[in-house]
């Protein structure tokens, strides 16, 4: 079985994931804030497995999303996501797996209620 893994947020640590399961066989669906244009030279660097695409599409295509965006960022994610695990905003109907990488920046962060 091949299987795709969506990326939200491409950043250091998605980037960095990204390369790791291109490595290990995976097709690699990207995706950032800015759009799929902004991620072009890093498909090209990545090569044939990878692609880029928008946050939705990310996770309606993988079979595994890794969702590597600040904490702060995951109330911009489309209002229409459904919880799937409380403070995880998620498209539920396509996805089975979430991974998130609950990248912590403390500015502004006193908004938000306990992470831990």
């Amino acid at each position: 079985m091949h299987l795709t893994l969506g990326l939200i947020g491409s950043g250091m640590i998605g980037t960095s994931i990204a390369r790791l399961a291109i490595s290990a066989g995976l097709d690699v669906v990207l995706s950032n804030s800015r759009g799929p244009a902004t991620l072009a030279d890093l498909v090209s660097e990545l090569g044939g497995q990878a692609r880029a695409t928008t946050a939705a599409e990310a996770a309606r295509a993988a079979d595994l999303v890794v969702a590597a965006i600040p904490l702060m960022a995951f109330r911009k994610l489309p209002v229409e996501w459904t919880l799937r695990t409380p403070g995880i905003p998620v498209p539920v109907p396509q996805l089975t797996e979430l991974v998130e990488t609950a990248v912590r920046q403390p500015a502004g962060e006193a908004e938000l209620p306990s992470a831990d």
